[in-house]
């Protein structure tokens, strides 16, 4: 999940900040984050923080996937 704060803050920018649209860029990161997303959404099958107990690793992520 070290991938989150980059790859999100990527696509947010190519997004909203680029100063014209750059296909391949929106089309990479927006698939690595949706890639990302099924791979949060497996790790918190059957419980309710990412790392077992709540820990610095939900906080990290919490910005990103409010």
């Amino acid at each position: 999940m070290g991938g989150v704060g980059p790859i999100f803050g990527q696509v947010h920018h190519f997004l909203r900040a680029a100063k014209e649209p750059v296909p391949y860029a929106i089309k990479r990161y927006t698939t690595e984050c949706r890639r990302l997303y099924g791979v949060l959404d497996k790790r918190l099958e059957g419980r309710e923080y990412v790392a077992g107990d709540l820990s610095i690793a939900d906080f990290a992520i919490l910005p990103w996937t409010a």
